[in-house]
């Protein structure tokens, strides 16, 4: 793989069924001012059975491919091999880039920087209302201080998604980084490995990216019979990135990871009984889940609404049934 000099960002969009969307995203990233020479928008169409691949073949200047539908962790993974600038941004088809956030002097920026992931802000969109998650200041992360920084910096701003984040091109191939087809927290996983061989991270105040959380995939609403297998995995690779960095486990990134994964597993006992299942049902499956278990005693203190829910399986059932209820 070889880097095009003339091109600085490479944008990477995977696309399966977005075709109420992926018009407004495209958009958002064609109006930004800026030298359309210096960037890159590559669309890979993870077979879509809409029309979603007719209507990014109609959009110019844009590089668009189409694959078999073999998930989005592979279409992103297609478009790392196919990306020629050094910078990646990895954007979802039903989001968009806020007008503004890509300018000639921040690609000049990029281009004159080796720094390994550069974190910003985003605009959040839930239910008609606005919020933003936004870092507080400006900072350079330096490997040697991780230790000191990092957890702050992530308890502020979101540690999982990519959507937030920019990544040198360099890092993700130099140290074969790629997707690994998880139905849930394969993005969390590409993070830990390139927080893990990164020497330099950007945090920057500035908000550049529209989420919308309305817009989630339904993927968290069916059952996965490897979602323990997959959450421990991922688990296993938090834990070394931590270990390297030199950050102790008990921090507050690693006791929400864990608490999420046990709130993940509890959803997924209702996702498998289409929420019919009864409570002895519920108790009994959990308690015979060995690395349930093993996850639940990590959880030691009670910082939160939801750390408490997750030592009790009983507050558990009751607030994921009632979720359940008023989510249909």
């Amino acid at each position: 793989m070889t880097v095009d000099l003339k091109k600085i960002l490479s944008i990477v969009i995977p696309i399966y069924n977005s075709s109420k969307s992926i018009e407004r995203c495209l958009l958002s990233i064609k109006q930004q001012n800026v030298n359309k020479n210096k960037i890159e928008i590559i669309a890979v169409d993870d077979g879509s059975t809409d029309d979603s691949l007719e209507i990014i073949k109609k959009c110019k200047n844009i590089k668009v491919y189409h694959q078999e539908n073999k998930g989005v962790g592979a279409a992103r993974n297609f478009g790392i091999e196919k990306a020629k600038g050094k910078y990646i941004w990895f954007v979802d088809s039903d989001d968009e880039i806020l007008p503004g956030s890509i300018t000639d002097s921040w690609l000049k920026k990029l281009e004159l920087s080796n720094i390994d992931m550069f974190l910003f802000g985003t605009e959040g969109r839930r239910n008609g209302k606005n919020f933003n998650i936004v870092n507080d200041r400006e900072q350079l992360l330096v490997r040697g201080d991780f230790s000191k920084s990092l957890v702050d910096v992530f308890s502020k701003n979101i540690l999982n998604p990519l959507w937030n984040k920019i990544y040198l091109r360099k890092t993700i191939v130099d140290n074969s980084i790629r997707f690994n087809g998880f139905k849930v927290g394969e993005d969390a996983c590409f993070n830990y490995k390139v927080i893990s061989n990164s020497e330099l991270i950007q945090v920057s105040t500035d908000i550049k990216y529209i989420y919308y959380f309305d817009s989630v995939t339904s993927v968290k609403h069916n059952y996965d019979s490897g979602h323990m297998k997959d959450a421990s995995e991922r688990m296993i690779l938090m834990e070394n990135m931590f270990n390297q960095l030199g950050i102790p486990l008990k921090n507050i990134l690693y006791e929400k990871e864990v608490v999420d994964i046990l709130f993940g597993a509890e959803r997924n006992i209702f996702n498998r009984y289409n929420g019919n299942v009864s409570f002895r049902e519920y108790r009994e499956l959990l308690k015979n889940n060995d690395i349930f278990m093993r996850y639940r005693s990590r959880v030691t203190s009670f910082r939160s609404k939801k750390n408490l829910v997750s030592k009790s399986i009983w507050l558990s059932f009751i607030v994921i049934k009632i979720s359940n209820k008023y989510n249909k």
